[in-house]
């Protein structure tokens, strides 16, 4: 059986369903909509199967009816697709040729003794019947199991001599009643009334053989009644019992099935959800940090020109002069107004999208001043994490030079996000390694680990930015772009991960 997903299987909203609810006892409860609903005008199309509800009824009666309790609300079992509706003519076609083999052999070997063989129409129409039957097991199986139920009972009487195939086909009917049938109210009571009433038919005939003192009629007659009327009822409860409880259990399988694929969409959908707004955070922070980064530089030089214009002397070129330095001044101070707008912005922005920052996640950059972070701090850093417990070196390769103080600080902010996901997802036993390379024009950032990475098949980077909210790898090339850097990261061919960073030095020509 195909496992179905939430989509097809959500109840139509002109079925007449409802959303079902139980109580923690298992008694039922009437929903208001189911109310308003039955008593709304019933629109067109709608077939007489449609308006069978299925009521919650008793935690007993959900077992007995096999509605599953956990699964979507509103959920039945979506209707069979066309691949399988083909694989169920095949399967009556095999089923009419396996009967009709079966009869003729049987017949010809002489294993029905003196009953003869049956009509050459009976011979026909049977086999034909169950093509007809199994074909719809699953589109109408009420209907399907009513109609088998008339042709077997109905072979005991015409005769139809073929009793294994025919019962192998009610039994297959019968459990896709139970299995397939949307309907479940409807489907318990019809299934409870065919076995009891079949079960009771045959031991009416059983009681009216030994009142009348008359063996039972079979190809080998017995005078045992009594024993083969115990016979007689083990086979046919555990046949019925058999394709009850089968239909049933994977009616409930099915419901199960979709519950936990719907709960997987819901998380996937929050998943993302959380990896975006962290993202969005992500950029909120770092937009922050270049606007006191920023801020500092153009206050100084506002500062500054302030300084020269007071002390120019007089004179008509320093009166141009003058005019320029002030210029200065306002722009440095329209800059600054700027800049503080549209972090105020941006932080408006951040608390009305809920995001917050995440527990036990680095500090928050409006308490911790960007000037306070930087390169110079990453081996107190590496110092507390040892002290933490975790094995970790640190090198630096090349003459320091300086970085800008945006570059600065997603440096060390990098190496930080980089060490986090050393901790957390690369094992307790694994070892770290960061490495500053400074050349020419470039400051090139190395944080391997040879712990076992990503789990379940999942790509490296999938792997660590979901683990991390979204806050992992995304969130350190945001850091790396935003100062006309690179950042590289992935799993290393020998085990464990490397993240590697390219950010330009202070007065190089990659910082545009």
């Amino acid at each position: 059986m195909s496992i179905p997903t939430p989509a097809d299987e959500r109840t139509p909203d002109h079925a007449g369903t409802s959303a079902q609810a139980t109580t923690t006892d298992g008694d039922s409860r009437a929903n208001a909509s189911t109310a308003d609903t039955h008593s709304a005008t019933i629109p067109t199309g709608i077939t007489s199967e449609d308006l069978i509800g299925t009521p919650i009824g008793t935690r007993l009666w959900r077992n007995i009816a096999g509605i599953p309790e956990p699964a979507p609300e509103g959920w039945v079992r979506r209707k069979p697709t066309r691949a399988e509706r083909r694989t169920d003519v095949v399967l009556g076609l095999i089923l009419a040729i396996a009967m009709a083999l079966s009869e003729w052999s049987a017949n010809a070997a002489g294993v029905y003794g003196d009953l003869g063989e049956s009509a050459l129409w009976v011979r026909i129409a049977y086999p034909s019947m169950a093509l007809i039957i199994v074909s719809f097991r699953r589109r109408t199986p009420i209907i399907a199991l009513l109609v088998a139920t008339v042709v077997f009972i109905g072979g005991f009487f015409i005769p139809y001599h073929e009793l294994f195939f025919t019962q192998m086909l009610y039994f297959v009917v019968f459990y896709s009643a139970g299995a397939w049938s949307r309907h479940r109210n409807a489907s318990a009571w019809v299934r409870l009334t065919v076995a009891g009433g079949t079960i009771s038919w045959v031991m009416l005939g059983i009681v009216v053989s030994f009142v009348m003192n008359e063996p039972i009629d079979l190809p080998t007659p017995t005078a045992n009644t009594g024993a083969y009327a115990v016979f007689t009822i083990l086979a046919n409860f555990t046949y019925y019992v058999g394709a009850y409880v089968l239909g049933n259990i994977d009616y409930v399988r099915t419901g199960h099935a979709a519950l936990a694929t719907e709960q997987a969409r819901v998380l996937r959908e929050q998943r993302t959800k959380l990896a975006d707004q962290a993202v969005k955070l992500d950029r909120v922070r770092i937009a922050r940090e270049l606007h006191d980064a920023v801020a500092h530089h153009v206050s100084l030089m506002g500062l500054q020109a302030a300084v020269a214009r007071r002390s120019l002397p007089a004179g008509e070129e320093s009166a141009r002069a003058r005019e320029q330095l002030e210029a200065v001044e306002a722009n440095a101070r329209e800059a600054i107004e700027e800049l503080q707008g549209i972090l105020a912005t941006l932080r408006a922005s951040e608390s009305d999208t809920g995001m917050v920052p995440v527990v036990g996640a680095e500090p928050d950059h409006r308490t911790v001043s960007p000037s306070t972070r930087g390169v110079a701090q990453l081996p107190e850093l590496v110092e507390q994490l040892r002290q933490a417990g975790m094995s970790l070196s640190f090198a630096t390769v090349g003459d320091p030079q300086p970085l800008t103080q945006s570059a600065d600080l997603s440096a060390y902010r990098i190496v930080q996000e980089a060490l986090t996901n050393v901790r957390k997802h690369a094992g307790a036993s694994a070892t770290a390694e960061v490495r500053l390379r400074y050349g020419r024009e470039r400051l090139e950032i190395d944080v391997t680990d040879d712990g076992f990475g990503p789990i379940g098949g999942a790509t490296a980077s999938t792997q660590v930015e979901l683990a991390s909210g979204g806050r992992g790898i995304l969130g350190m090339r945001e850091r790396a772009s935003a100062v006309g850097g690179t950042l590289e990261a992935g799993p290393r061919s020998d085990g464990g991960f490397r993240v590697r960073a390219s950010l330009p030095l202070k007065g190089s020509r990659g910082l545009s």
